[in-house]
């Protein structure tokens, strides 16, 4: 730490002996050849010391650097982090271009008290920074603060006190120009907001005096609140709170009107959409918000501000929230195509954006300064000529309603003439009609129960059934489609169009139509949907068409029916065909191998056996011992996998030692070890327990370590080890034989496509010991997977639950 102090004075030497030859350094900023005509924000780092109000910060061994323009919350200061309560000193050494000139600063309002120096001398004092959390007096004064320096080199330096708000230090960027530049940016802006306020403030009148002409239209009289509140957010908000230009107001009731015009606006806002679109705004989501705001408004009045100015985040999420339900309204309005939505809507979205801008900006996501203003201004322009285009309305619509009652009324004997003469008339050729209707009512009764019959039928069925004009224009669709899909007829003609070209599911629809109107005769064809849950069903499709007594076309008939029950059968079948086919193989093929050796080897014996050393004899027992063992584990394999075929396979986890149950294992194998000289190299932890069926994962490991033995070279080694990974136990067989090819591996735990091929010394296999693996370790919930490389070797890696500890 002292070798960068040292460096960091040796650097502000040379500093001070070439000017302009640092342009920016911690703690210094070279406005050397800076337009003093314009504005510069000092946004380099700052020294910073907490806690305490020094002077000559950088000659303090606890100084750190902080960047002005955020507050000094959650800032890093050596091993601790800063809190929103304390005292903190804010130092900078600035370079100017000019001695000649009065220079101002625009600090904005600082949280919560401050004291402003330059060189030494005090310049700016808002509230009482010295004294305790009891005795300090927070305030807010956004005055320019003017001074002039004989030396092109001065030390700004600011005492920062906060114990109140929910954030500190100076949390606004630091503005430098000339002073009389700095005084007339800031007093054009807020004449600017005093401008806005009186527009939006007389805008806000007018709609309460529209209210009280017009008591129904209460859209006017939440128009009117919401304006209201959000015009005073204007003068109590921002860089420089205008009101506190105007007129004196305490520094806590300024920050709760602050707060308080935010926290009411929203719901008042939602209520005013509600009013004018309410049927589409849900009257349980617009209480809720009612109530939210209400209790959020009421925290603000009744407690500090240490208190209510840490609500602002989650009422700030709130707002995002209210924000998005919005949208989703103007959404359905569109929909609706509600007069007025267009308007609406694009008024909203500008002030949605500004609303959200300035939210982010809070929290030092932007730092352009303050949209909200603007969004204000074009909403409630829009929203202005929103409503007075509805009052426009009402009032012309109620003036031709005027007119045509006092045409009424002038003319109603004659139209009462006019009409009687035509009811006359009306009468006579209804009695004509009459015995006409009597007539046709007896074949319309007949027709009807027919129809009934058939209705019911096509609507109960469970097949989908889709009628269209002789275009292909969909026209109805049963119950059946609704329950099969999961559609409506308006739904799917939204999401798949109105004609069955579109909707139809086979990349072959057009041609299939045209098939059926230029041959007039029915055709099948199988197809994919996708329903409304997602979920894929696989259908046949009869498409017919419907004649009329002329054999001219008039509709088509589509009626799917659901086959996937038809093809899981299917695939069952085949499935079942390619076990029984795989075991006939091995019954007829693989078994005939052993017992040929079986048979060789004991028909030597037979004829040498008087010939036969002790050696000899002896190795044709390890012979035969081993042929007989690969006959018995293949017998056990077929057993085991005809059984998993059926689910005869009862599954009977318990609590075993891996290094006991792998040590029985390889048991089995120690003469195959010895045969080919194959060395073991194993790494299981001895408190390493699994949770599995004890039968079936023996086996599982019995084929691996087989599979490692028959593809392993002589004189090569085997390695088995065993890992805690999470709730699983991983266990590893690798060998280093002769590998497996990619497109092999794919096929190692297919029944479809089995894969075997010989050993090292032409050992046979049959390809089930793998699938029976992979069916038993997942029966076990486990995995399984390969890694190989021809050449190097495989590795199994099985992964089983860990055993619960007792």
């Amino acid at each position: 730490m002292k070798s960068v102090k040292h460096i960091l004075l040796i650097y502000s030497l040379l500093f001070l002996a070439l000017p302009g030859a640092l342009a920016n350094s911690y703690g210094v900023l070279d406005l050397f050849e800076w337009n003093p005509d314009t504005f510069r924000k000092l946004t380099c780092k700052w020294y910073f010391v907490p806690g305490k109000h020094v002077f000559s910060a950088d000659t303090l061994s606890n100084h750190y650097f902080i960047k002005t323009g955020k507050s000094w919350n959650n800032e890093e200061v050596g091993d601790s982090v800063m809190g929103k309560n304390g005292y903190g000193t804010y130092e900078l050494d600035l370079i100017l271009p000019d001695t000649t000139l009065e220079y101002g600063l625009d600090l904005g309002s600082v949280a919560s008290s401050y004291a402003l120096y330059v060189d030494g001398q005090l310049i700016k004092k808002v509230g009482e920074p010295y004294g305790t959390a009891k005795t300090y007096r927070p305030e807010f004064n956004t005055q320019i603060a003017t001074f002039k320096s004989e030396s092109k080199r001065v030390k700004i330096t600011i005492h920062v006190t906060n114990f109140d708000y929910s954030k500190g230090g100076v949390w606004r960027e630091i503005r430098i120009s000339k002073a009389s530049k700095l005084e007339l940016r800031r007093q054009n802006r807020i004449n600017f907001i005093f401008l806005l306020f009186g527009g939006i403030l007389v805008m806000s009148l007018y709609h309460a005096g529209l209210y009280l002409l017009r008591r129904k239209e209460k859209s006017s009289l939440y128009f009117f609140f919401w304006t209201f509140a959000a015009a005073f957010r204007l003068l109590f908000s921002g860089r420089y709170f205008p009101a506190l230009d105007m007129f004196y107001v305490d520094w806590f009731w300024t920050v709760k009107i602050e707060y308080l015009t935010f926290y009411l606006s929203i719901p008042l806002f939602l209520k005013f959409v509600a009013e004018l679109f309410p049927r589409s705004v849900d009257k349980y989501i617009l209480r809720t918000v009612l109530i939210f705001g209400a209790l959020g408004s009421l925290v603000v009045l009744v407690t500090p501000v240490s208190f209510f100015t840490y609500s602002v985040v989650v009422y700030q999420l709130f707002t995002f929230v209210c924000i998005g339900y919005v949208f989703i309204v103007l959404y359905r309005i569109l929909g609706s195509n509600e007069p007025g939505s267009k308007t609406f809507l694009l008024g909203f979205l500008v002030l949605a954006v500004t609303v959200v801008h300035d939210i982010l900006s809070a929290h030092y996501l932007f730092s352009n300064g303050s949209w909200f203003s603007t969004g204000l201004v074009f909403f409630v322009v829009s929203q202005a000529y929103l409503l007075a285009s509805r009052f426009t309305s009402t009032f012309s619509r109620a003036e031709v309603l005027s007119n045509q009652l006092n045409y009424m009324n002038v003319h109603l004997e004659k139209i009462v003439d006019e009409r009687t003469q035509k009811l006359q008339d009306a009468n006579e050729e209804l009695k004509e009609k009459n015995e006409e209707v009597s007539r046709q009512s007896d074949q319309m009764a007949i027709m009807n129960k027919e129809l009934r019959k058939l209705s019911v039928a096509a609507s109960e069925t469970d097949n989908a059934i889709i009628i269209t004009n002789k275009d292909g224009e969909i026209e109805w669709v049963n119950r059946g489609f609704e329950r099969l899909y999961g559609y409506s007829l308006g739904e799917m003609q939204q999401r798949f169009g109105n004609n069955l070209k579109t909707a139809g599911r086979s990349k072959y629809i057009e041609t299939l139509i045209k098939q059926v109107i230029d041959t007039r005769k029915s055709v099948n064809y199988e197809s994919t949907v996708e329903a409304h849950d997602g979920s894929k069903i696989q259908v046949q499709t009869t498409l017919s068409p419907i004649m009329d007594a002329n054999n001219e076309l008039i509709y088509l008939v589509a009626i799917d029916t659901d086959i996937r029950k038809l093809k899981k059968v299917e695939r069952e079948l085949k499935k079942s065909n390619s076990a029984k086919n795989k075991l006939f193989s091995i019954i007829a093929h693989d078994l005939r191998s052993p017992f040929n050796s079986l048979l060789g080897l004991t028909e030597l014996m037979l004829a040498r056996y008087k010939e036969l050393s002790s050696e000899e004899l002896l190795q044709f027992l390890k012979d035969l011992n081993e042929v007989s063992q690969k006959t018995y584990y293949l017998l056990l394999n077929l057993l085991e996998w005809s059984r998993t075929q059926r689910d005869k396979i009862e599954i009977n986890p318990q609590k075993h030692n891996l290094a006991a149950l792998l040590d029985e294992t390889l048991g089995l194998f120690t003469t195959s070890f010895e045969n080919k000289n194959l060395k073991l190299e194993k790494d299981v932890p001895e408190d390493l327990h699994v949770f599995s069926d004890y039968q079936s994962f023996s086996t599982v490991m019995r084929n691996l370590i087989s599979n490692a033995i028959k593809f392993t070279p002589r004189n090569k080694h085997i390695h088995i080890s065993a890992k805690e990974s999470g709730a699983f136990i991983e266990i590893a067989v690798r060998d280093e034989g002769i590998g497996i090819s990619p497109d092999n591996v794919k096929r190692l735990f297919s029944a479809e496509e089995s894969y075997s091929t010989e050993g090292t010394e032409q050992e046979k296999g049959t390809g089930l010991g793998l699938m029976l693996c992979k069916s038993f370790v997942e029966k076990n919930e486990g995995t399984i997977d390969v890694e190989s490389k021809v050449g190097y070797g495989t590795t199994f890696r099985v992964r089983i639950p860990a055993a619960p500890w007792a």
